[in-house]
């Protein structure tokens, strides 16, 4: 597993600092029917959560980092929860191409694994992206335990024919429980 520096940004224009919220177990959000009531790890730490009645139907949004380049194939894994039964959809997408998505309501209400491989690649643009079906109460998506294991080539820096420059980076904890500072961990 790597720790290094990735670069965060919005995609859209959404601020998504009012659609993710980061809860801690126990708590019970406005919109407590869809989302979990405890985190995945431990049952005790946080978990962030979009919460899909704060925008308007159709919008996008995601918890994106850009400029990330990896070395070798890496393993990206998070935990997901997706039960209400206004669930839209949640998809990883890497470089603008979908690699993971589900749609609609998971199962019993239960924290799910998603497992995917990154391959090689300079300049990744990692997103986390979802949406709601209706306007209700009962459409949160909820994440946990953001893991990605492998070792960064390069981080946040572009090179053009006359210059090079180096993007404003954010420290990016490779693991991320959203326990540590019950913030983003650098995802925004």
């Amino acid at each position: 597993m790597y720790k290094g520096y990735l670069m965060i940004a919005a995609t859209r224009g959404v601020d998504l600092n009012s659609t993710w919220k980061i809860y801690p177990s126990g708590s019970t959000p406005d919109t407590a029917s869809s989302g979990p009531t405890m985190d995945h790890t431990t049952g005790s730490g946080n978990y962030a959560r979009f919460m899909a009645t704060l925008l308007p139907q159709s919008d996008q949004f995601g918890i994106m980092s850009t400029n990330t380049s990896l070395q070798q194939s890496t393993l990206l894994s998070f935990w997901y929860f997706m039960h209400g039964t206004q669930i839209g959809t949640l998809a990883l997408i890497v470089n603008d191409q979908t690699l993971w998505e589900k749609s609609g309501r998971q199962g019993v209400p239960a924290w799910y694994q998603a497992k995917i491989t990154l391959l090689v690649g300079v300049d990744l643009n990692i997103a986390f992206v979802a949406n709601q079906t209706g306007s209700g109460r009962s459409s949160d998506i909820a994440i946990d335990d953001i893991v990605l294991e492998g070792e960064p080539m390069s981080l946040s820096t572009r090179t053009t024919r006359s210059s090079s420059t180096t993007t404003p980076r954010t420290r990016f904890n490779a693991s991320c429980d959203f326990d540590v500072d019950k913030e983003l961990c650098g995802w925004k």
